[in-house]
């Protein structure tokens, strides 16, 4: 996991593994990121971007309670994503998340 902040108002995480990781072992290391980032900042809103069509790390995300707040194509990538964060994201800050 990285840590990157977008314009010092939000972490997002960063996160690749093999498609050969266990789902149970995603989560916990997905967790992990997830109570270092709210350990570190907690006022800071936690926000993943996941492609669109990769259902399982969605599913990561649902089981962290992460919740769904944008789903689209950015304005630089081709490909349709969505981002997820811990707690609702004013529009400023989304659309900074989402690059717009």
């Amino acid at each position: 996991m990285r840590r990157r902040t977008v314009t010092g108002d939000t972490l997002t995480a960063r996160l690749r593994l093999q498609p050969i990781c266990l789902d149970d072992y995603a989560t916990e290391i997905a967790r992990a990121g997830l109570d270092a980032a709210h350990n570190l900042r907690p006022d800071v809103p936690v926000t993943a971007n996941v492609v669109e069509n990769n259902p399982a790390s969605w599913h990561i995300l649902d089981k962290l309670g992460l919740r769904m707040v944008w789903a689209g194509h950015g304005p630089v990538s081709q490909l349709a994503y969505r981002v997820y964060a811990d707690r609702p994201l004013d529009e400023a800050t989304l659309q900074r998340v989402i690059g717009r």
